[in-house]
């Protein structure tokens, strides 16, 4: 047995220092689960009852003109991976009363952090203490699997830091520490949220990408990153972009190592096929229900489209939503945490994409920089992400920076590699180590970034109050 599971022990040797991170991101993201009041997080409700119909019925949810009277109709048009999870995961638990769980408070502030009380979408009651039954039992079972992906997302920038700078492991460990202690990641890494797993698999799809540039192409990392690529289509539709990294991949991979072009071009069809052959029964029940792939269409007639043209100057404006939103939102769009963590992360973010702008012409005018392959994947991937973000955005109002999440591990590594261009490369975890200093510093909300319940208690309201409090100006993604 001692012989079997030396492999597993020399590795978790080898990469001990992530696993405090990891810990004290279960730590974190498992807290805000637990005192984040049921449903109070974005389409909460939506996503707990689609796992619900899933295990109820044994099918998916299709959308049709009563789908409106749904609690599940703002994401009855996502992939059902993540949904099928949750199903198995809280299969034992007898949720027959979640719809007692649904008491909408008629006072709430939706998407507007300005307005004093109110912060809670729904009325709450004892029955959601501990220890949990029913329903309720089963959003905190959704919650523990979202927060167990959000693990593997963290180790994915461990990983991927280690891909681009593996002479510079604190890099690695940087990037990991930046993402476990991002406020906003922990908070939906602690809500039932299809995100998590978009995020993850998106996270081990770049950081495979990187494997075939890196360490040349070879038919198992061909099939791996095409394995993950089609997972990821099955969780959510914003990873749709990933594709578009794939003509990079292969080429760059190619100009590296230099195998012969028909392997190259077998490794891409390899790639393409494995993550088709996963997903593609999806696109094409979409197609036979919608008559689009995507069911975007389907969506967008059931939720509505954007009622103002996004011009450049609005676009500025819900920009500041979005910033603010990547490092700190809470509950429906609706609660905010001090300026000063925002200021905090405005200059991390700057210091970061600064050293980018300094360190691109040294790598374009170097064309035989072997580094910059791989640097170049990550805002890369970035730039397609805000992209397809700005797309969607133009359909519906939807620019909350959860949705770059799947490019958060090349986010938080852009950020600290490039600062490594005006700084020493050993500070570089310091910054993140800041993070968690200034954001502990002063946190007078309802939730406490790193602490959270310390503030206030999680069922403030009773049903029947009469006050309570969600989001405004929000669409569902």
């Amino acid at each position: 047995m001692t012989r079997f599971l030396s492999p597993f022990y020399s590795l978790v040797r080898e990469h001990r220092p992530i696993i405090p991170i990891l810990v004290v991101f279960l730590v974190l993201a498992g807290s805000y689960g637990i005192v984040t009041p049921v449903f109070e997080a974005p389409d909460e409700p939506a996503h707990y009852f689609y796992i619900k119909y899933v295990g109820d019925t044994g099918s998916l949810p299709a959308i049709t003109d009563t789908t409106t009277e749904q609690p599940w109709a703002g994401q009855g048009h996502q992939p059902p991976l993540y949904y099928s999870l949750g199903a198995h995961v809280t299969a034992l638990v007898d949720t027959s009363d979640a719809q007692q769980l649904l008491q909408r408070n008629p006072h709430a502030n939706l998407g507007y952090s300005m307005a004093l009380g109110n912060k809670n979408i729904l009325v709450h009651s004892d029955e959601e203490r501990f220890p949990y039954h029913g329903a309720v039992l089963a959003v905190h079972l959704g919650r523990l699997l979202s927060t167990l992906l959000g693990t593997i997302t963290v180790l994915a920038a461990y990983l991927t830091g280690l891909e681009v700078s593996p002479q510079n492991r604190m890099i690695a460990l940087g990037a990991s520490l930046l993402v476990a202690l991002n406020p906003q990641f922990i908070f939906i890494s602690g809500t039932v949220n299809n995100d998590n797993l978009v995020i993850a698999l998106s996270s081990l799809a770049v950081l495979f990408c990187l494997r075939l540039i890196t360490r040349g192409p070879t038919g198992r990392n061909a099939l791996a990153l095409g394995f993950l690529l089609g997972l990821a289509q099955l969780s959510k539709l914003n990873s749709l972009p990933l594709w578009l990294l794939i003509p990079f991949v292969p080429g760059v991979a190619h100009a590296r190592h230099r195998p012969p072009l028909k392997t190259t071009i077998q490794h891409a069809l390899l790639i393409c096929l494995v993550a088709l052959g996963i997903s593609g029964w999806w696109f094409a029940r979409n197609y036979s229900l919608y008559g689009d792939p995507t069911g975007f269409n389907a969506h967008f007639a059931l939720q509505g489209r954007r009622a103002r043209r996004l011009t450049l100057r609005r676009l500025l404006w819900e920009g500041q939503g979005l910033k603010m939103s990547f490092w700190a939102v809470f509950g429906w769009f609706n609660i905010v945490t001090n300026e000063i963590i925002y200021r905090f992360f405005d200059l991390l973010s700057l210091t970061g994409f600064l050293g980018l702008a300094i360190s691109a012409p040294r790598f374009l005018r170097n064309k035989r920089d072997l580094s910059l392959g791989p640097l170049g994947i990550l805002p890369l991937w970035i730039g397609i992400m805000f992209v397809s973000l700005l797309w969607w955005n133009r359909q519906v109002m939807g620019f909350q920076g959860r949705l770059l999440f799947p490019a958060i591990s090349a986010i938080s590594l852009t950020i600290l590699w490039f600062e490594t261009i005006l700084s020493r490369p050993m500070l570089a975890p310091s910054h993140s180590c800041a993070c968690s200093d200034t954001a502990n510093y002063r946190f007078s909300d309802p939730l406490s970034i790193y602490c959270p319940g310390i503030c206030s208690a999680p069922h403030t309201l009773r049903r029947g109050a009469g006050e309570s409090a969600a989001p405004a100006r929000y669409h569902p993604w």
